[in-house]
């Protein structure tokens, strides 16, 4: 890292999670909570900020993503677009409790929930007014605890290949694998970043992220490729460890 500039809030696209000042203990990994803001821009002109968050209140975890329209595309009332997630930290894994991805506006009708009950081993879930009950393992992930999954056990020198998601509609397999580090420039500086693409499973489209080891492992960068063209692109602006 060549610089490092003032530092005061945080955002990301579709699901930037810090949480990699981590305090190993016998049977979980503290979570350090954060603040931090993205620059979204793609899908022509449409500009977004997305204000993530981390938050502790023992035992529970909250992730929180607010993504809202800037400039004149602002002021067609759209959003904000609210993506959270509710998990613990037991025996070293992260186990969801609850994700929902709502847009307050109501505009697009998005309004996406799953609940994980993992006593009986089921997760039950809901996109706009159809339901669904999937069987759940230890290890299935929600949207938003993926990436923090990711990158926890890239620190902690695991195997980061493969995760099973719940995507509300189905499980998932993401795909990660890892290309040669590169510098990112950001208005917080030049990052020296761990480049890893992230295949969900959806047809023609990959995820790209620049991890920043100087400041725990954080996505400087986030790009979304569709048939190979960038779709849409994060690049991180404040950020606040707290």
């Amino acid at each position: 890292m060549k610089k490092f500039g003032t530092v005061s809030l945080f955002v990301t696209i579709l699901y930037l999670i810090h949480g990699n000042n981590l305090l190993a203990g016998d049977s979980h990994e503290m979570l350090q909570p954060f603040e931090a803001v993205y620059r979204i821009e793609g899908w022509g002109v449409v500009e977004i900020q997305r204000t993530v968050t981390l938050s502790y209140d023992a035992p529970i975890y909250k992730m929180s993503l607010v993504n809202e329209v800037t400039g004149l595309a602002s002021l067609t009332g759209y959003g904000p677009i609210v993506e959270e997630s509710q998990f613990k930290l037991m025996l070293g894994s992260i186990k969801p409790i609850v994700y929902s991805n709502i847009d307050q506006s109501e505009i697009s009708h998005l309004h996406d929930s799953i609940q994980f009950d993992w006593e009986s081993g089921l997760a039950r879930s809901q996109r706009k007014e159809e339901r669904f009950i999937f069987p759940v393992e230890v290890g299935v992930l929600d949207p938003i605890t993926v990436e923090l999954s990711v990158r926890r056990d890239l620190i902690a020198g695991r195997p980061y290949d493969t995760y099973l998601v719940h995507d509300v509609e189905q499980i998932r397999t993401f795909q990660v694998s890892r290309l040669d580090n590169v510098t990112i420039d950001t208005e917080l500086g030049s990052f020296e970043a761990i480049h890893l693409i992230i295949d969900t499973g959806r047809t023609s489209r990959l995820l790209h992220y620049w991890l920043a080891p100087d400041i725990s492992y954080l996505p400087v960068q986030i790009i979304q490729y569709h048939n190979g063209k960038v779709e849409v692109q994060a690049t991180i602006q404040k950020l606040s460890l707290k």
